[in-house]
This record gives structure tokens, C-alpha cells and sequence, in this order.
């Protein structure tokens, strides 16, 4: 796969069949989609190209980068479209002037720079001037300036729902990891550092890894969870808590992992937190021993969910 910039292109010599989309998180549609447009390009003896965005159109169009939890960094997402088997990416930068174009004004532009044979979309999305008919109008006749023009019809089901980065979302925020990873098709992470805490855990008999995340990604529901932690491309298993440290009335979210039989010092190192499944929700206990009780169980719960990882 070859990486171009939109704005950098000049003219493209092929008419690539081409697919246009976010594609946060990569999941299982959006490889769908990606088979499909493969397969249109071969039908049309030509490449494949997806076009994407540096960042979410929400993200623009409110001036608010935290207006959509993401599902991948930047780099996550091209690392992972550069496995699908598609020929060219290209990043198209996001501004309020291309979310003010009308459909047919950014086909032209589209036409301008690269002048596909062929636009294959995912089965929701859409593109053009937020209220304005222009693109259902196009996409009712099929074609543009020589350009075929569809949606694909073909989409991946879980529990009864069509599998998008929208219910991705939202069964991480309910903390279905299980069926969050299940759509995915691997296993939801977060980024971070190790920085110092309050030593509570550790006082506690359970010395934990307190992570600052940096990026907008989405933090999933409050909670502990079984994760697996990467540090330095090794591979611990651990236990995970989001929340509020409510039994000692401390404010603020954390992020900390005991990691199991580990004992390193690994303050300001890069930390992976892989996410495998929800334990239970966030409680506030009414003593100290409550809490060690509680953590001594959630251990044990960890290590029965990742034991076979």
C-alpha cells in the first residue's frame, strides 16, 4: 500500500475504484467494504484507493477535538488499513470549507486530483453539506460525470445490530468489551505513560501502574477489567481500574493496572492497556479492608478470564 496526501496530489494516472470514509476503528464493516472495493477494482482492470480524513469531520465542525471519542489514533488507523490489502491510502485534510461543499463540489474536487472510475460507500455513509438532498440525488442515479456512484449493500451483524464505529462506541461505554472486541474483530487498547499516583494501591498490598492517556480516544465505562499491558513489546497480564477513587473521597478519574507477579520500575514508560473483558462496575466501599477484599477478588477474576491469553 502506498500513503499519499490529497493535497499533494496532482493528477492521478489510473481511475482507481475508490472508497471515502473515517473508518475509525477498522472494524469488521469497514473490511467488508474494503473486500469489495478490491474486488470492484479488479472487475474495472484498475487500483483500489480509500480516502480518508487526519481527523473526524465532528472534530472540524464543532472546533472541538473531543467532540468524538475516537476508536484509533491516527496512526493506529494507517497502520491497520495498511493490512486490508487496498492499494492506495490518501489523507484528505479535514476543514470547515470541505464540510461546507456541496456532494457534487466535492466530487469535482475528487475528480480534480484523483478522477475515479468507480465510488464505492459503507451502507451509512455520506458525504456533502450537512441537511442539504444533493447527495441522495446522486446516489439515486447511480453516477456522476462518469463516475459510478453506490453504496454497498453488504454489511456485518452482532447481536442483531449492523456492526459501525457508532455501536462500537457505544457498547464500550456500557463496558461490553467482549462485544466491543467481537465487532472489532481484535481487541480494543489505550495508549498512555506511567506516571506517578497517590501509592494507595500500593499500600494496599496491590502496587498498580498509573496511566495518563494524552490522545481523545475513548476511555471505556468506569470500572475493573481484565486487560492484558504492553510495555517495552512485552506482554503482562493484569488487572485494571477506571474511576473515581470515591472510598477515599479522591477526585479526578484514574487509570491504574496491577499487574500481576511484576515488580519492575517503570515510571514514564509507554504502556499499552489491552482490554479482554469487564469485571464488575465501580463501587465505593465503606472500609479499607471492604476494598482489599474486593481487589483480592478481582485478581482472582482476572486471572480465571486470562488464563488461556
Amino acid at each position: 500500500m502506498k500513503v499519499l496526501s490529497f493535497e499533494d496530489l496532482k493528477s492521478f494516472e489510473q481511475r482507481p475504484a475508490v472508497s471515502i470514509g473515517m473508518f475509525d476503528g477498522v472494524h469488521k464493516g469497514h473490511l467488508l467494504l474494503i473486500e469489495q472495493l478490491i474486488q470492484e477494482a479488479k472487475d474495472l482492470n484498475t487500483c483500489s484507493m480509500v480516502i480518508t480524513f487526519n481527523c473526524h469531520p465532528r472534530q472540524v465542525i464543532t472546533n472541538n477535538i473531543n467532540e468524538v471519542s475516537i476508536l484509533q489514533t491516527s496512526s493506529q488507523r494507517l497502520e491497520s488499513l495498511s493490512k486490508s490489502g487496498v492499494d492506495y491510502l490518501v489523507i484528505l485534510h479535514f476543514t470547515k470549507e470541505i464540510a461546507m461543499l456541496e456532494a457534487s463540489e466535492f466530487l469535482d474536487l475528487v475528480i480534480e486530483k484523483i478522477n475515479p472510475q468507480s465510488l464505492l460507500l459503507g451502507y451509512d455513509n455520506r458525504f456533502g453539506k450537512k441537511g442539504s438532498s444533493e447527495f441522495d440525488d446522486i446516489l439515486h442515479k447511480g453516477e456522476y460525470k462518469n463516475i459510478k456512484v453506490k453504496r454497498t449493500q453488504a454489511c456485518i451483524w452482532h447481536n442483531e445490530k449492523e456492526i459501525s464505529s457508532t455501536q462500537i462506541r457505544k457498547a464500550l461505554e456500557r463496558g461490553e468489551i467482549a462485544d466491543a472486541n467481537q465487532m472489532l474483530g481484535y481487541q480494543y487498547s489505550i495508549e498512555g505513560k506511567v506516571v506517578n499516583g497517590y501509592k494507595i494501591g500500593r499500600n494496599l498490598g496491590f502496587p498498580t501502574a498509573n496511566i495518563e492517556t494524552s490522545s481523545n480516544k475513548l476511555i471505556p465505562k468506569e470500572g475493573v477489567y481484565a486487560i492484558i499491558c504492553k510495555i517495552e513489546n512485552k506482554f503482562h497480564k493484569a488487572v485494571l481500574f477506571i474511576g473515581q477513587r470515591t472510598t477515599f473521597n479522591i477526585e479526578g478519574i484514574s487509570i491504574e493496572a496491577h499487574i500481576f507477579d511484576f515488580n519492575q520500575e517503570i515510571y514514564s514508560s509507554d504502556i499499552e492497556i489491552i482490554f479482554i473483558d469487564y469485571i464488575r462496575e465501580q463501587q465505593k466501599f465503606n472500609t479499607v479492608e471492604e476494598l482489599t477484599n474486593a481487589i483480592n477478588k478481582d485478581c482472582e477474576n482476572a486471572k480465571k478470564i486470562l488464563q488461556n491469553k
